[in-house]
């Protein structure tokens, strides 16, 4: 139970640190919305947000997290009917951080505010497990045997 509290806070770590708040997460993926044009910025003063294919049928449907070819949409132009408070401010959205926190290898684009970041997320959790489970190992030992035996 340890572990899987100390993973699942680490995934919503790195979510949050990419601009997703965790209370934003729940029932996230079954949302449809509409797929912004490739020039749409968000801009939380404007109507829909800045989505510019809002309205139009063509455009609505799903969008499927786990697809590359979905990497690049900014996800807050995608699911306009989400709050402007349901995003957090992106931690890494500064020139002064590495660019492997920033722009994605797979699309080329930023990472912030993506289904990209959800593959950062997942690779924290697993390597959280991981850890967790060789601090529970070493742990676990009986206080005559050491390590070596």
């Amino acid at each position: 139970m340890i572990q899987q509290f100390g993973a699942f806070f680490t995934y919503f770590h790195v979510m949050n640190d990419y601009g997703v708040r965790p209370g934003t997460l729940f029932f996230l993926d079954g949302e449809k919305g509409y797929f912004p044009k490739g020039g749409d910025v968000y801009d939380p003063t404007a109507e829909h947000y800045g989505n510019s294919n809002y309205g139009d049928e063509d455009y609505f449907g799903k969008m499927q997290w786990l697809k590359k070819s979905y990497g690049d949409i900014d996800i807050r132009l995608f699911y306009t009917s989400r709050g402007v408070d349901s995003w957090s401010k992106c931690r890494w959205d500064d020139d002064s951080s590495p660019e492997f926190y920033r722009i994605s290898r797979e699309t080329g684009s930023q990472i912030c505010y993506t289904t990209e970041a959800l593959k950062n997320a997942h690779t924290a959790y697993l390597i959280c497990i991981v850890c967790l489970q060789w601090a529970d190992g070493i742990s676990a030992k009986t206080r005559t045997l050491s390590m070596g035996q």
